[in-house]
């Protein structure tokens, strides 16, 4: 799962026992996309990893407030020095998401400093973290501290990984997002379609966060002039998403604000 291949993860995964191949199987489905199954997975987890895991899942499917719980909870029960940075960026992206920004910021410095502790500050984990930093920070308004992060976590995920993979495309995504808050338009678009076309190879043209990429280059297409291209794009991300995720669905609702 680490080189990006998803569905493969989840295929080598299934069949696994115990709390350890659910783990293996959850983290697998999460990356697929395939939340409801890794939700259905997850439901009556209690170990302190699998709640860590359950609280990922959720926030990623629009429910950050439950999401919090649960991840708190796992960031109490765990000891192990590695396993409590990995709770606290789980809790960080939980406060992200729930918009408890100033908050998230703290738990997203703290699992930094416990990862690169443990893994080196080179390690490709420790890239993701920056990446939700540098998230972070932009919704902060802290936007060149931001472009940084990402500008500092890229070339950590291409020298482990290579090009073709989906934390290159998200961190390209994000670099994209800060580009356009900065009004460097034309770069950020570029930006986003370079990282649409890394996530449709390494993912497929139907993950959720490929179609999240297609309506948000949609976007940066109408801010650029290529008015009927980008309303086309953001149309037909947005109907594909609404069926992947549902209408109810924080990112479905807000496309939905756009069209």
């Amino acid at each position: 799962m680490r080189l990006g291949r998803a569905e493969e993860a989840v295929d080598e995964a299934r069949g696994g026992a115990g709390a350890l191949g659910a783990l293996a199987l959850g983290e697998a489905l999460l990356a697929a996309g395939d939340l409801a199954e890794a939700r259905a997975l997850l439901l009556e987890a209690t170990a302190p990893q699998l709640l860590r895991l359950r609280a990922e899942v959720l926030s990623t499917a629009g429910e950050p407030e439950q999401a919090l719980g649960l991840a708190t909870r796992a960031l109490a029960a765990l000891t192990e020095p590695l396993e409590r940075a990995e709770a606290e960026a789980t809790l960080a992206a939980c406060l992200h998401r729930a918009a408890a920004w100033p908050a998230a910021l703290h738990h997203w410095e703290a699992a930094r400093v416990g990862l690169i502790a443990e893994l080196g500050p080179d390690h490709p984990d420790v890239a993701a973290i920056l990446d939700g930093l540098g998230l972070t920070m932009r919704r902060l308004g802290r936007y060149r501290e931001s472009l940084e992060l990402h500008q500092a976590a890229l070339p950590l995920h291409q020298r482990a990984f290579g090009a073709w993979h989906p934390g290159v495309a998200g961190n390209l995504h994000a670099q994209a997002q800060t580009l356009r808050r900065l009004g460097d338009f034309e770069e950020a678009r570029d930006a986003l379609a370079e990282a649409w076309q890394v996530s449709v190879r390494v993912q497929g043209e139907h993950h959720p966060d490929t179609l999240t990429t297609a309506f948000e280059l949609g976007r940066l297409e109408v801010d650029c002039g290529q008015v009927e291209e980008g309303f086309g794009r953001m149309g037909a991300a947005y109907e594909a998403l609404r069926v992947r995720l549902g209408p109810q669905h924080p990112t479905v609702v807000a496309m939905e604000g756009w069209l």
